[in-house]
């Protein structure tokens, strides 16, 4: 991936391993078990609770954080750089945001397979996962050889940091009343998981419903234009076209 760390604005610290609790996990460890199961004890708690599996469906760490982090325990953190670690990581987050900007970096660590978000707010769920498809794969491996783990982590949080050319027209919606800020953020995310699948370097899915200004053309303009600068910032010898 191209180097865009002199463009970075306000940038996270690396991840780091903080304090958490353990935090029994579910008897059964499908998908659907997991989601109820971290949706229940977000809402009952209102903090974040993390399951980590692996390719075979074994746990690997189960964890209690805050009301905005899970938190990153030492044993997790040696799987998220283990390559063949192939994790799955499912987390709640109370404030029924989709994945976040953060979230989406830790694909760079060579262990995490699939990062998901069950969000959770006023009695609703929603999820959305994410991957990295091989070309995307094959071109934080590159950045990783050169500016290792976390170097690679920054540069994926960098390159997801994406102007909206739409945002004047949907403050506008919100001046109108025609949509809430709620959903005005929805759809900035919405518009940022659907420019990452467009450049083919991600597989993003989401069962958010979008608002009705989704489909606009403007909006949609703005989406590939945001899918062709999310390519550039990916190392062209990577592959990825």
């Amino acid at each position: 991936m191209a180097n865009v760390r002199a463009t970075s604005k306000a940038r996270p610290p690396a991840p780091f391993c903080a304090s958490v609790q353990p935090w029994p996990p579910p008897h059964r460890l499908t998908f659907d078990a997991i989601r109820d199961s971290v949706v229940a004890s977000g809402r009952e708690f209102g903090v974040e609770f993390l399951v980590a599996i692996n390719r075979d469906g074994n746990l690997i760490e189960s964890t209690k954080g805050s009301r905005s982090n899970t938190g990153l325990s030492q044993k997790l953190h040696r799987a998220l750089l283990d390559s063949t670690s192939q994790l799955t990581v499912h987390h709640n987050h109370p404030s029924g945001a989709p994945l976040t900007r953060w979230d989406l970096a830790f694909l760079a660590l060579p262990g995490l397979t699939t990062i998901v978000a069950h969000s959770s707010n006023l009695g609703t769920t929603a999820t959305s996962l994410a991957r990295l498809s091989a070309g995307g794969r094959e071109a934080l491996d590159r950045a990783i050889s050169w500016g290792g783990e976390y170097g690679a982590f920054l540069d994926l949080y960098d390159a997801l940091d994406l102007p909206f050319s739409f945002d004047e027209s949907i403050q506008e919606e919100i001046f109108r009343g025609l949509i809430d800020v709620a959903e005005a953020n929805i759809c900035n995310k919405l518009a940022l998981f659907a420019a990452m699948n467009r450049s083919k370097l991600f597989v993003v899915d989401s069962d958010f419903a979008p608002p009705s200004l989704f489909g606009r053309a403007d909006i949609q303009l703005g989406i590939d234009e945001m899918a062709v600068r999310i390519v550039r910032r990916f190392d062209a010898t990577a592959g990825v076209t």
